[in-house]
Parts: C-alpha cells; sequence; structure tokens
C-alpha cells in the first residue's frame, strides 16, 4: 500500500519463478502470502462503581467509565472514539456533562451529540513508530428522569480507524450496570 503502514493493512508479497535447465527442461512456481498488520484493541469497564460491586447506582450519581484503545502498530488513521450513554438514565444535554479526563494518550476535545446522547473523541491521525495506547475516564451523572426499577444498562463504546487503502474498520464494546430509579 501507498504511504505509512499502518492498523489493519494488508501487506501482499508474491514470486513468481522461471526457470531451464542445461540439459533442458523448465518450469516455473508461483507464491504469494498476505500479512495483516495487527488491528486496534478496544476494551471498556465500569471502573466506578467498582467491577463485581453489587451497588445498585441511584440518581444523582456519578458513573465512571474507563475506555481504552491499544494501537499495536502506533499508526492509525483519523481515530474516534465514541461512546452511547443509554437514555433517559444518562444524557449528555444537561448539566452536569460527562466530563473527559485523560489517563494516558493524546490531550483531547469531546464533543456531546444529544440526538445519539453520545461523546465523541475525535483523535484524527495517530503516527508513532512504537505501540500507542489511549486511556480515557468517562465520567457520566445518572439524571433524574422516570426509568424503571432495578434497569440493568449496557453502555456501548464504538471505536473506528481506515486503513491506508480507505477501508474502515469498525469494533465495539459494552459495559453494563444496575441503576435505582428515582422516587
Amino acid at each position: 500500500p501507498p504511504g505509512p503502514v499502518q492498523a489493519s493493512d494488508k501487506l501482499n508479497n508474491s514470486v513468481n519463478l522461471g526457470y531451464s535447465l542445461t540439459e533442458g527442461g523448465s518450469g516455473s512456481d508461483q507464491s504469494g502470502e498476505t500479512t495483516e498488520i495487527i488491528k486496534n484493541s478496544p476494551d471498556k469497564v465500569v471502573s466506578d462503581p467498582p467491577p463485581g460491586s453489587f451497588d445498585t447506582v441511584m440518581p444523582g450519581s456519578p458513573v465512571t467509565f474507563t475506555l481504552t484503545l491499544d494501537i499495536p502498530a502506533g499508526s492509525s488513521s483519523d481515530v474516534v472514539i465514541q461512546d452511547f450513554l443509554p437514555s433517559p438514565v444518562f444524557d449528555v444535554s444537561v448539566t452536569p456533562l460527562p466530563s473527559i479526563t485523560v489517563i494516558k494518550g493524546p490531550s483531547i476535545t469531546p464533543t456531546f451529540n444529544a440526538g445519539s446522547n453520545s461523546v465523541s473523541l475525535n483523535y484524527g491521525d495517530i503516527i508513532s513508530t512504537i505501540p500507542v495506547a489511549i486511556e480515557v475516564e468517562l465520567v457520566a451523572t445518572v439524571t433524574t428522569e422516570p426509568f424503571a426499577d432495578e434497569l440493568f444498562l449496557t453502555n456501548l463504546m464504538q471505536t473506528s480507524y481506515t486503513t491506508t487503502n480507505g477501508e474502515v474498520i469498525t469494533e465495539q464494546d459494552v459495559a453494563g450496570r444496575t441503576v435505582g430509579a428515582p422516587e
């Protein structure tokens, strides 16, 4: 592929052999191999309340999600992490807005989308000769809007990036938590 080698790129190698013998006879052989550069790896967990805690999260409580994206190849284009918070338990359009704290990786300014109730982190192109790790904490506060008691929520994180040949690679990860209804 043209340009720098990036995550999920496929490298093709083809060999054609033609030969003839001095005593007569000839032959040919063809061989090929494709190698794929390691893909990026997303992960999402509920880090506060801690994993394994059976406490129900109540209205007004902050919940901390840890979002990670490992880029073993070091370089990746058009890197985006998008977190979809479940409605009506979380709402990205009311105060307090969800916050982002960078633990590892480049600094980032979140973008909020009320229509999809999501938080987007657009990193653009990441260029590095060594593996890159992105880790952020997303803190969102449970709203006081009515919803069912003991509701189990699944929170979706989606990552995307583009290969050198323009293929968009999308991956998802989820984290769940039980919430209590407002009184």
